[in-house]
């Protein structure tokens, strides 16, 4: 039986967006959630999302792009609002970054978390990934160290091997661009001992009319033991239509996920539902 986690991003960018993930974590279909703590209703999906702390994984989904940071970024964000996972990406390969102002960001992401449910959270990633960035993933492994404990936390990396990508055959193209970052960012974590999961899927371009149940049973071919599916479930409402260009393919995501057809899927894989934490800190 491998063990692999199933992680929903995007909890608290909208109501909808939030009740469908604590819907699918009561219903024991996810290990874990990713929180973004940038708007103005976060403490109220903190609470929502509370009881759920010793069920599931709940970590912080640090925000560098598309939207208002929690406080003033003249260099990043002058506009008040941050910019585009390309943009971006961009200026940290030329290095057109405030490290120092990015760090601050973060740490008040962190904040707002540890504010609201009272623990720090039990991992990070990011919005678009963009903790993967040249120069973005080195800040934020140095805030992980210093606001985290690696026999506690852990963070997500998009890394996989080409050829698991390329034999799962979902969109391989843009699977592998969104994983070679990632490789960067595992070989620095090896060396400062921050644990990552094994592996990573849930990659697909998030068209409205594809059939996710399809796509979920080729995400779960040639999982190892911590690996990680990434997930993107949500219930249409109106602030989710305002944030975000992605709204009938989350629609999609959780009424699959809902289903009897996953656990099913699951089973069929060989595969088990676990909190990522419990497997990499099993021997902590």
């Amino acid at each position: 039986m491998i063990r692999i986690a199933i992680s929903a991003d995007d909890y608290g960018l909208s109501p909808g967006v939030s009740k469908a993930i604590i819907e699918l974590a009561k219903a024991n279909r996810l290990s874990g959630t990713a929180c973004m703590t940038v708007f103005p209703w976060w403490p109220e999906q903190a609470r929502a999302i509370a009881p759920l702390l010793d069920q599931i994984d709940v970590g912080v989904h640090l925000t560098l792009t598309d939207h208002a940071p929690l406080d003033s970024m003249p260099v990043l964000a002058p506009s008040g609002r941050m910019p585009s996972p390309g943009h971006l990406y961009r200026r940290a390969v030329i290095g057109a970054i405030d490290p120092a102002e990015i760090k601050a960001e973060l740490h008040r992401q962190i904040d707002a978390f540890e504010a609201a449910l009272g623990r720090p959270p039990a991992f990070l990633d990011s919005h678009h990934h963009a903790h993967q960035f040249p120069q973005i993933r080195d800040l934020v492994i140095s805030v992980f160290l210093t606001r985290l404990s690696p026999r506690r936390a852990y963070m997500r990396c998009c890394w996989d091997s080409p050829t698991r990508i390329f034999r799962r055959g979902v969109h391989p193209w843009l699977a592998l661009g969104i994983a070679l970052p990632g490789r960067a960012l595992a070989k620095r974590a090896a060396q400062v001992g921050l644990p990552l999961n094994r592996g990573f899927s849930g990659v697909h371009k998030f068209s409205s009319d594809t059939n996710y149940g399809n796509l979920f049973n080729k995400f779960l071919r040639h999982q190892i033991d911590g690996g990680m599916i990434m997930c993107h479930p949500g219930i249409m409402d109106d602030w989710l239509a305002q944030l975000d260009t992605v709204v009938e393919a989350r629609e999609n995501e959780y009424t699959w996920l809902a289903g009897d057809a996953m656990p099913q899927a699951m089973a069929a894989a060989n595969t088990r539902l676990f909190r990522l934490s419990e497997i990499l800190h099993q021997c902590a």
